[in-house]
């Protein structure tokens, strides 16, 4: 089973904030760019988890 987190971030922000998540488990599965702001990006992370 995974679990999802969905991250709304400006692009300064997201090497340190992967390399956290990626410390924990967590993987980069979609980056896109967040059209609705304008600037930075929208990130899903997807972690597989213990039944």
């Amino acid at each position: 089973m995974y679990e999802y987190k969905v991250l709304i971030l400006g692009v300064k922000e997201c090497e340190q904030t992967f390399n956290q998540l990626a410390q924990d488990g967590w993987r980069l599965v979609t980056m896109v760019p967040n059209q609705a702001r304008g600037v930075g990006v929208v990130a899903t992370m997807e972690r597989k988890t213990e039944k």
